[in-house]
């Protein structure tokens, strides 16, 4: 008989095996805000934003990009730093069953180009900065800081009321919810399709091994690893969200900023990219 010779490596407390909920990844907010609807979700450069919040425009947000006519299955380009829109249009493009492409925001054209002919995207969501970067594909945009009311997010989330809800049906084991492109390493970055089953075990794992020093609700997360990047987004977003934590965000890691932070909000999870822990 095989030995599962990993299992004598488990800290004390951690189970063999877990039971992975069959939900969605957007289901995970859902949950959160259904229980601790008060509790604050995100802290975005001294903003605040409860669950309740959070949830209320990712229903309005989904339903906005469902009546420009995204469909389940479209992908879409997201293009930001961490700040609360990232989160806030990644929960809404999975809670109506389209697609979340995540892009560093520092790529150039030659590597967006690259990744637009994979992808065939049906929406951009950006900063009017990266503009000039995306305009000559002709892909429909959203911008956080829009310079008019059909592009600009706050206001498309403000008019939500001439939307209709939107239920979509997902199936989590067979359903894409992430196209995560790889470093490009070994060659040109290869985009490894995620289901929302891939991402919720990730979740439900994580969190069985840190059982022990999670705590939920009442964690606060450091958001200093790129939500874009599997990283940031399984170990920060996706497990913050779960866990009903407080996100504090960080546009971008300075060494005096995040000590600043960790002290005034008394943060407990960090979970940091190598260059991160090398600068402290």
């Amino acid at each position: 008989m095989l030995t599962k010779a990993w299992l004598t490596h488990y800290p004390d407390g951690v189970p063999e095996r877990v039971d992975v909920p069959d939900i969605s990844v957007d289901a995970l907010l859902k949950q959160s805000a259904t229980q601790f609807g008060e509790h604050t979700a995100i802290i975005d450069d001294g903003r605040k934003m409860t669950y309740a919040e959070l949830d209320q425009q990712v229903d309005q947000f989904a339903a906005a990009l469902h009546a420009r006519g995204l469909q389940k299955g479209d992908p879409v380009l997201l293009m930001l730093p961490n700040a609360h829109e990232y989160i806030l249009s990644y929960y809404a493009i999975l809670r109506m069953g389209a697609i979340v492409v995540q892009v560093n925001p520092m790529y150039q054209s030659q590597e967006l180009a690259h990744m637009i002919s994979i992808v065939h995207p049906r929406l951009f969501i950006g900063e009017t900065k990266q503009r000039t970067k995306i305009s000559k594909y002709n892909i429909p945009s959203i911008y956080i800081d829009g310079e008019n009311e059909t592009e600009d997010l706050s206001t498309i989330i403000h008019n939500a009321d001439t939307y209709q809800d939107v239920t979509t049906e997902i199936i989590p084991a067979e359903d894409v919810a992430v196209i995560q492109f790889t470093g490009g390493t070994t060659g040109v970055p290869k985009g490894a399709m995620l289901t929302h089953a891939n991402l919720v075990a990730n979740v439900i794992q994580t969190f069985a091994f840190a059982k022990g020093t999670l705590v939920r609700p009442g964690e606060v997360f450091l958001g200093v690893s790129p939500f874009f990047h599997v990283l940031g987004m399984s170990s920060v977003m996706n497990q913050g969200i779960y866990a009903a934590a407080t996100i504090v965000t960080m546009r971008r890691w300075r060494v005096k900023d995040g000590v600043r932070l960790i002290n005034e909000h008394q943060r407990r999870t960090f979970p940091p990219s190598r260059r991160c822990t090398s600068d402290c």
